[in-house]
Parts: C-alpha cells; sequence; structure tokens
C-alpha cells in the first residue's frame, strides 16, 4: 500500500532510502580503485616524470695543449711528405711552424678555460673544431705548387754545326768550374777524352737568337692534378747555343720563327754524375738540349 503524504512534511527521496552497499573487490591484476586514486592514476591528473640525472662531460684541461700541439705537429711533419714527396724541407713545416703554432694556441685556450671556465661538452665541441680546422688548414696550405715541366721558345736559328767546333770553348768552360772545385779532382784525362767525344759525336750544335718563351707548367693538387696551363709569351733578346741529339738533327732546318721545346723537370730529383767530369757530349756539353714541342703543349693557347 501506498504511502500517503503528510501534510507539512517533504517527502524524503527515493535514494536516501536506498542501503549503501560497499563493494571490496579488486581490480583483476591491478589496484582497487580505492588504491589507484589514492597513487595519483587519475588521468586528470599530471604524471610527475622523474628527469633523468644530467651527466658532467670532465673537461678537456690539458689536452687543449697536447692535442693541438700535437696535431699541429703530426699535420705539419707528414703532411708535405704525402702532397710534396720531392721536398726535402716538408718536415720544417711542422716542426717550426704548425707545431709550436698549435701548442700556443693550446696554452691560450687551456688558461683562457681556467680563468672563465666553461661547460665540458662545449669545450670538448670546440676542441674538436679547432682540431679539424686545423689539420684541414694546414694540408691544403701544404699543397704542391704547378710544376715546371719546360719551356716553349720561339727562336730564330742562325748557325748549326757539328760538336766538334765547340770542344775549345766547352774545355775553357770545364777548366773555370775545375778551378772553382777545390774539395774534388776531376778524373784523369778528362780534357782528351772530351775532344775525342765531341769530334765523333753525330748530334749537332745551333746557334739561334731567342725571341721569346713561355713555360708550360702541370697543376699538382688533388683536384686538379695533371691539367696544362701555359704562362703567357715572354719578349726574350738573346743569343744562346743550344744542342741537338742524333734524331733531332732534322730540327736544325726548321724555318723561322721555329717553336722548340726546352724540357726541365721541376720535380725530378738532381742526382750528380757518377765521375766528373761526366762522360756523355750531352751531359758536359754545357748546351740545353731541344726536342719537338709536344703535341699537347702545343695547343695550349
Amino acid at each position: 500500500m501506498a504511502k500517503r503524504a503528510i501534510p507539512g512534511r517533504r517527502p524524503e527521496r527515493l535514494d536516501r532510502q536506498r542501503p549503501r552497499v560497499s563493494f571490496p573487490v579488486r581490480w583483476l591484476g591491478g589496484p582497487s580503485p580505492q588504491r589507484g586514486l589514492a597513487e595519483g592514476s587519475d588521468p586528470r591528473q599530471k604524471k610527475r616524470v622523474n628527469p633523468e640525472p644530467t651527466v658532467k662531460v670532465k673537461p678537456p684541461g690539458f689536452l687543449w695543449i697536447v692535442l693541438l700541439g700535437g696535431v699541429g705537429f703530426a699535420a705539419g711533419f707528414f703532411g708535405p711528405m704525402v702532397f710534396v714527396p720531392e721536398s726535402n724541407q716538408g718536415p720544417m713545416v711542422g716542426i717550426f711552424l704548425t707545431g709550436p703554432g698549435g701548442f700556443a694556441l693550446g696554452l691560450l685556450l687551456y688558461l683562457l678555460m681556467k680563468a672563465r671556465p666553461q661547460p665540458g661538452r662545449a669545450q670538448w665541441i670546440l676542441l674538436t673544431v679547432l682540431v679539424g680546422l686545423g689539420t684541414l688548414t694546414t694540408f691544403y696550405l701544404v699543397q704542391p705548387e704547378p710544376a715546371t715541366r719546360g719551356y716553349e721558345l720561339e727562336v730564330t736559328i742562325e748557325r748549326a754545326h757539328a760538336p766538334g767546333e765547340s770542344a775549345d770553348a766547352v774545355i775553357a768552360d770545364w777548366k773555370k768550374q775545375i778551378a772553382r772545385v777545390t774539395w774534388a779532382a776531376p778524373r784523369a784525362g778528362w780534357e782528351a777524352q772530351m775532344r775525342t767525344a765531341l769530334a765523333r759525336d753525330p748530334g749537332m750544335v745551333i746557334e739561334a737568337s731567342l725571341l721569346r718563351q713561355r713555360l708550360i707548367k702541370e697543376h699538382r693538387k688533388p683536384w686538379n692534378r695533371g691539367r696544362l696551363f701555359a704562362t703567357p709569351w715572354e719578349t726574350v733578346r738573346e743569343k744562346k747555343s743550344y744542342y741537338l741529339r742524333p734524331d733531332d738533327r732534322a730540327l736544325a732546318g726548321t724555318p723561322s720563327p721555329a717553336r722548340l721545346f726546352l724540357r726541365t723537370d721541376s720535380t725530378a730529383v738532381m742526382r750528380g754524375p757518377e765521375l766528373w767530369p761526366p762522360l756523355a757530349p750531352e751531359e758536359f756539353i754545357g748546351y740545353s738540349r731541344l726536342v719537338v714541342v709536344p703535341p699537347d703543349y702545343a695547343a695550349l693557347p
């Protein structure tokens, strides 16, 4: 039977009359809701993430001096030996320039970092950059200069004759050289041997007026190695004598002005003769040898 409403009294809410039942049931595989709320599992709450501990990088210290000085010395010492093997003064770059320079720079930066400390990571980054830049700069500065391959000459041939006609002039010049050299004695019978060799030599000597000349050079850096180029023509007014080998005798009849080539190699290792004065006419005659201009040289602008 339904209850009647009593005048003057507010009706009770039905939900207040319902019994409250607690459920001591735990979540399968996890904490209870009450524990979850206690532990801050409410999605509306921000999770607290413990930050990772920062790793302190130890500053380079004395490695400023060791690395900059050592790398500077090594780059200046071994770089020229690799890029310019024919030079006997290449290691001096590391001994007198890049080695002491790197040591001084390392000492300066070490004292600066001691006076005004910077984070260890920043110091290592700066040190690495300086070592790399110093090495690359040293390698760039020790790159070989272009090698001289010879002279292209423009001459007017005035006279051609056998080498025997120049015997007196050649021997007179050698007597002057022998008189200047007091620490070595010439080989026995050198004068008679020279006269005989010049008289029998099938080559030729030409007397010519040099009009102009230009250098033929070759690049040797890794990025342009082997590329030829010629310097501008230089006007020269000079009379000189030149030597032609037997297989080049035909050059004596070249119409003037004749373009001939004087071969010189700036990278060749100079070696003295085993006997002094030398035996071969080409070696002791004292005249530069001329040949035909190579086609790749003649085609240069």
